[in-house]
């Protein structure tokens, strides 16, 4: 058997199409490797039962010998009379086929084409001639194809209508007629002398070749032209098929352009790029990117697994493209060799191309030489986590300073018999605990940009009431606090502000703790803003009293929101509310710290 597309390359789109028109194909020994529809429907076989069988199984043992001489000297010769073979076909009628002959190439092998046209009512009835030839004029009007006829001199004796209307002429054009008109005049010379030879050997011949319309504009054609002969086996006229392949050729070229313009963009990419096939062989492209930053050559590596792929870092190669194959497409970095022995950092990035089967065709691989930037990458790492050992050092060195300025206030405390003097230390004690609890909280986290403020104000309550003798289960604190980030700008006049309204709440709030004395803050984002609400459910205070307003504390406090720049309400009939809006500053003045 031989393949159907290029059976249909070798005889042409029309016939290898037509229903009514029986013909075979031979290998030199007379055995069937194709056989079309309108053949099995005369033999009243299948294909399965004629395909790889002699034509013996027509002709019959005895006829074979014969028929085989008779067969070869016509088509070596030309010289004996016309092919006439009764066959005989599956339910034992006998058939009279005239037989048209001629040699065949596929694939680069020799067969022979037979077209078989059953006449076996011309032979058992005279007349029938006329009905044989205005079956065949039916059937050639009714083809879309272009079908003409010519004199052994080239001029025209028929077309159909599908070539009358392209050329834009009649039967009675055919006295003048001039094939030079209507093909381009370098493609007609080239066809002239390929007539020249087939019409002295009696060859078909085929041809793709451009053919002008009536509107004078070019179309390309597989035109198929081969020869009939008389009883005297003398060539008589010779027909031809042109088959309408423009769209095709057209198409052919467009991609071929591209494809042209693709390898010219591969080869001037300053970056390596190739094709491999599932396998991992280099397939195709090995642009000069390639080459010049690998070191390999194109013709070193062609039709070779990828040199990258070497016994170091074969595993790795695998595992890459069988994700290639199975996602399609791949990115990702990998270490490899190249030609000179360095080792490489590249970045791949890959995909697959597919057939119309959806099966991968070649895989394109492009490559990044990212080694610097790798090594580039590595040093601002062990950079960065060297400042980040070294701030973190300096947050501790801060709050150890301060924990060391709590212990001498502390130790004032101790030292002083005064009430009122202790009092204001331990006020001052709180400030600075607030502070440095910001500080310890920075160095003891891995990423700056994100603490736990909940956890921050939990224990600066605790460290104030702890400081001032209260015992913590006596006031309970709520706390609901929804915010990560806030700048150490902001962190720091915020935890002192915090300390100065519980260090007060603890103070004046609760003369009598019961089981309902509670101290509320919640903080929580709101856009760019940052909304504060801070309570208690104490006795509440004269906020336009004199002790209140010219106190050391509320100075703080009232300093403390101006620094924030915030807006703020405060309630202090029913206990004490605090509620103070300000906007987020992500990062400080100067500071790119966040808490």
């Amino acid at each position: 058997m031989v393949d159907e597309k290029l059976v249909e390359q070798a005889i042409g789109s029309p016939l290898y199409n037509s229903k009514n028109i029986p013909f075979c194909i031979t290998t030199q020994g007379l055995h069937f490797v194709f056989v079309n529809d309108a053949f099995c429907k005369i033999s009243g076989y299948s294909k399965e039962e004629l395909l790889n069988k002699s034509i013996s199984i027509l002709l019959g043992p005895k006829k074979m010998a014969a028929a085989f001489n008779e067969f070869f000297h016509f088509l070596k010769y030309r010289k004996n009379k016309k092919l006439v073979w009764r066959v005989t076909g599956k339910n034992g009628k006998t058939l009279v086929a005239k037989i048209e002959v001629m040699n065949l190439k596929i694939d680069g092998k020799n067969y022979t084409l037979t077209i078989a046209l059953d006449h076996t009512e011309i032979t058992e009835s005279k007349g029938l001639a006329e009905s044989s030839e205005e079956k065949y004029r039916s059937l050639t009007e009714n083809l879309p194809h272009i079908i003409w006829t010519n004199d052994v001199t080239g001029k025209p004796v028929y077309m159909n209508k599908v070539a009358l209307k392209y050329f834009g002429k009649t039967s009675d054009d055919f006295e003048a007629w001039n094939w030079l008109d209507h093909f381009d005049i370098e493609e007609a010379r080239e066809l002239e002398k390929e007539w020249d030879i087939a019409s002295s050997l009696e060859n078909p011949v085929q041809k793709i070749i451009r053919i002008k319309n009536k509107n004078g504009h070019y179309k390309w054609f597989q035109v198929i032209l081969f020869p009939q002969y008389d009883d005297q086996n003398e060539t008589t006229t010779w027909t031809a098929i042109a088959t309408d392949i423009d769209d095709r050729i057209k198409a052919e070229r467009k991609l071929e352009k591209a494809n042209s313009r693709l390898r010219s963009l591969i080869n001037a990419s300053p970056i390596p790029i190739y094709s491999l096939d599932t396998n991992g062989h280099v397939k195709d492209f090995w642009n000069p990117a390639a080459e010049r930053i690998l070191g390999w050559k194109k013709e070193e590596v062609l039709g070779k697994i990828t040199p990258l792929a070497t016994a170091k870092y074969y595993e790795d190669f695998e595992k890459n493209l069988r994700l290639i194959k199975e996602q399609g497409q791949f990115k990702g970095i990998a270490k490899r060799e190249i030609k000179d022995g360095s080792e490489v950092a590249i970045e791949v990035h890959s995909g697959c191309i597919y057939n119309d089967d959806r099966e991968i065709e070649e895989i394109i691989i492009l490559l990044l030489d990212i080694t610097q930037q790798e090594a580039q990458k590595i040093h601002l790492q062990d950079s960065l986590a060297e400042k980040k050992t070294l701030l973190q050092e300096i947050h501790h060195r801060v709050k150890n300073n301060l924990s060391i300025v709590v212990s001498l206030l502390q130790l004032q405390v101790f030292r002083s018999v005064n009430e009122a003097e202790k009092s204001k230390l331990m006020d001052a004690q709180n400030r600075v605990m607030s502070i440095a609890m910001v500080h310890e909280l920075l160095y003891s986290t891995d990423e700056f940009s994100k603490v736990d403020l909940k956890a921050y104000y939990d224990q600066l309550i605790n460290s104030i009431a702890t400081n001032m003798q209260i015992q913590t289960r006596g006031v309970l604190h709520e706390l609901d606090i929804t915010l990560e980030n806030l700048n150490i700008n902001q962190a720091i006049p915020l935890g002192l502000l915090i300390n100065e309204l519980i260090t007060n709440s603890l103070k004046y709030a609760f003369p009598t703790i019961s089981e309902e004395s509670r101290i509320k803050l919640s903080i929580h984002p709101d856009g760019k803003n940052i909304l504060v609400h801070y309570m208690d459910n104490g006795i509440g205070f004269n906020a336009d009293d004199d002790s209140f307003t010219t106190g050391l504390g509320f100075q703080i406090i009232k300093s403390l929101l101006i620094q924030l720049d915030a807006k703020y309400e405060m309630n202090t009939k029913d206990g004490f509310e605090l509620d103070m809006c300000f906007e987020n500053h992500l990062q400080g003045e100067n500071s790119e710290e966040v808490i």
